[in-house]
């Protein structure tokens, strides 16, 4: 594994970091969804980053291990096709959205109510807002639908999931550093 691959791994595990945030802070559905592409896009990217670095020496192996499991674990996999479809424009559900939910609730407070209807009278005292969590939904890549992964349904789910496993990922990458040959 060449440790320049790793380095940059790392950045792109950062900026997947930094746009999940984002998501989570945004206002907007608009917001919610430029920031959940991009940490859909900076999150796979890791995963290219290490295959760059494993394109020779003992890492090639471990990165087709990686490569299979992709494929296959329900988690990654429906990472690679969410980023696909949204990238290559190939969803068709849902209004082309990654989830569907809104991005929050507000409740206003009140103290006084009529007692026949039991309807708030005068102003409110004040309001809390909360993020809700987004249902994540399935997508369309290359014509095959692909669910999201069971265990993780929602974004407040999947996305911690995602950049913990990513994490794993860079340090057992960084245990097949290979020693330069003096």
């Amino acid at each position: 594994m060449k440790p320049k691959a790793i380095i940059a791994a790392e950045e792109k595990l950062r900026s997947a970091h930094e746009s999940y945030l984002a998501a989570k802070n945004a206002k907007t559905m608009r917001e919610i969804r430029k920031t959940w592409h991009e940490f859909l896009i900076h999150s796979n990217q890791v995963f290219s980053k290490l295959e760059q670095g494993a394109k020779e020496g003992s890492s090639k192996g471990w990165y087709d291990k990686v490569k299979n499991l992709r494929k296959k674990e329900p988690l990654l996999c429906y990472l690679h096709h969410s980023r696909n479809a949204a990238e290559h424009g190939d969803t068709i559900l849902e209004n082309d959205d990654v989830f569907t939910g809104n991005p929050a609730h507000v409740t206003l407070i009140f103290d006084k109510f009529n007692s026949d209807t039991g309807k708030p009278t005068g102003p409110p005292l004040g309001m809390a807002s909360w993020q809700a969590q987004l249902t994540l939904k399935t997508v369309m890549d290359s014509g095959v639908s692909y669910p999201p992964p069971p265990s993780h349904p929602t974004d407040a789910q999947f996305a911690p999931a995602v950049l913990d496993h990513l994490a794993k990922l860079i340090e057992e990458a960084k245990t097949r550093i290979e020693k330069a040959v003096v």
